[in-house]
């Protein structure tokens, strides 16, 4: 029987238009296989056209060994189209068959959870099933010895050794071949990223892109890949935002696209995003955590927990829904729960990294309810693991300031300052510490070596200004030397309160006609944008203190 060569390797790509045409040439050959006709439903619920998919599932439905998966696919095709009523009957069927299958807990449980029936919703999500839904595939089987010793194979074989050098090699040597085909490309790309390389593979995703104008997969790749290496973009929004239009039921498209906008604070959207990714793959653990994430940014605090409670159900051990559980109680006043669902979770953590991260997140709910000496506890343990962990030498900073232990709170922070000369907050904490024990000329100093590091940085130019203008030692006050810093903040930052404090500044150096100017031009800005009047009155009152000092009444 002739095969269709190309079926194995697109598929797992997820070369949805081309794997699916390999299948329908498949299908031509054996139009009787139920196999088939599951794959190509699950390919159609993966496109722009999951109306096609019923089809699929009908004629598998009746096949010993097909029944459960075939249901589940009808549901899911019901739920794509809105009918959940249907779509529930469909899960309940395929679960009589199935009981122990994860995915149809899952599924059971978000549309139960739409029908507004949160108790079963609960039951469902909390299920620990230990099965999942499979099927008889021949073909597939057969195929996976088939390949010849191609570059394409060669980099398989090498990449499921973990010898990605030569996988690498061996695909660019496949896109030599054929620098026109853009799967070529793609796998490079992916094993270049896998090995290290995000520049180079982020140069073979462009070209996959380019060559590939309807695939969803390699955009989103290239979108991941941009964000790891740039953070969030415009040009990361847009590939993902092309990748859902060009599959709406990609959940990696819509997922990446959620974190995009949970990154941007548009959680609304995002919510959506997560709900249609969730109807695509209710399983999935990163999807079910971002969704409770949304949910509790919006305020939607007990869904948020169910989400959260039911991932812990699957996976009693998950390091970030637990901490995110936690962080919740402590939002609710729930301190000694998330103390001990931490602590719980650090007893039975086997690696130093978790441990780490776990003794510093109670450290920080120890500071939080005020325990200040049992946070030093936590953070020393989480400094001992992670010695490179510098929120938790900045967090044990404060928690010694607090107890009064200044000095030491300052070496903790000038360590922090070693591991990262550009941290901000710490040049700011320190400076303040240096000036609160009347050290001034020092806090002057750390605030310079600061803006030595990070030339733009607001928060140290206004400290500085500040500092130049108030200290009580009058070798470290500064009038002219605050008016020029004050006129580089202004122009980095050109905002009301920004301009007030030039005008200050001039009016300390004795130059009152020009802080008048100032001040009366933020003044106009000021009211213009409704400040409270309170603010305002003490704008006009520092207004006429220059005016009178100028001269002029």
């Amino acid at each position: 029987m002739d095969k269709p060569d190309g079926y194995r390797l697109q598929e797992t790509q997820i070369e949805l238009e081309e794997a699916t045409g390999q299948l329908q040439k498949a299908h031509q050959l054996q139009s009787d296989d139920p196999a088939i006709h599951i794959r190509l439903g699950q390919m159609a619920l993966l496109s722009d056209r999951p109306e096609g998919a019923p089809e699929y599932f009908e004629r598998s439905r009746s096949r010993e060994g097909f029944t459960a998966l075939a249901l589940y696919g009808l549901g899911r095709s019901a739920s794509l189209r809105g009918d959940d009523a249907a779509a529930m009957e469909l899960y309940k069927a395929a679960l009589e068959l199935e009981p122990e299958a994860a995915e149809i807990h899952q599924q059971m449980g978000l549309t139960y959870r739409k029908l507004g029936d949160l108790d079963a919703a609960r039951e469902h999500l909390s299920k620990q099933a230990s099965g999942s839904l499979t099927f008889p595939d021949p073909l597939m089987s057969s195929l996976k010895g088939d390949f010849s010793r191609s570059h394409l194979f060669a980099g398989l074989e090498a990449q499921s050794t973990g010898r990605w050098e030569d996988a690498v090699a061996e695909y660019r040597a496949a896109v030599d071949e054929d620098p026109a085909n853009g799967v070529n490309h793609k796998i490079l790309a992916d094993a270049l990223e896998k090995s290290g390389d995000l520049d180079s593979a982020i140069e073979e995703y462009r070209l996959a892109a380019t060559l590939l104008p309807s695939d969803a997969m390699v955009r989103v790749q290239l979108s991941k890949a941009l964000v790891t290496r740039d953070g969030v973009s415009d040009e990361a929004m847009d590939l993902f935002l092309r990748a859902v239009e060009l599959a709406p039921g990609l959940e990696e498209a819509r997922k990446g696209l959620a974190t995009v906008l949970l990154h941007q604070q548009r959680f609304e959207e995002a919510l959506e995003q997560l709900d249609a990714s969730l109807e695509i793959d209710p399983a999935d653990p990163g999807a079910r955590l971002l969704r409770a994430r949304a949910l509790a940014a919006v305020g939607r605090e007990s869904e948020a927990r169910l989400d959260l409670e039911s991932i812990l159900a699957d996976q009693a051990e998950a390091l970030e829904a637990t901490l995110d559980l936690a962080a919740l109680e402590a939002r609710q006043g729930e301190f000694d729960s998330a103390i001990k669902r931490l602590e719980g979770l650090l007893e039975s953590a086997d690696d130093e990294g978790s441990r780490a991260i776990l003794n510093f997140e109670l450290g920080g709910l120890k500071q939080l309810a005020g325990d200040d000496e049992a946070a030093l506890r936590y953070y020393d343990k989480a400094i001992e693991q992670a010695p490179e962990l510098r929120d938790a030498q900045f967090n044990r900073a404060v928690s010694l300031g607090r107890l009064g232990r200044q000095e030491e709170a300052e070496e903790q922070l000038r360590q922090v300052l070693e591991i990262d000369p550009q941290d901000e907050r710490s040049y700011l904490a320190l400076a303040q510490a240096l000036a609160g024990r009347g050290q001034f000329a020092d806090s002057r100093e750390v605030l310079r070596d600061g803006l030595e590091e990070l030339v733009e940085s607001r928060q140290l130019m206004a400290a500085m200004i500040q500092l130049l203008l108030a200290s009580p030692d009058g070798e470290v006050r500064d009038a002219a030397a605050a008016v020029l810093l004050a006129a580089r903040l202004h122009e980095v930052d050109p905002s009301i309160q920004n301009g007030a404090m030039a005008a200050a500044a001039l009016g300390a150096a004795g130059r009152s006609s020009e802080a008048a100017e100032w001040q009366a031009r933020v003044l106009r800005q000021a009211e213009a944008a409704s400040w409270p009047e309170d603010q305002l009155q003490r704008m006009r009152s520092d207004l006429a203190l220059y005016r009178q000092r100028a001269g002029g009444g």
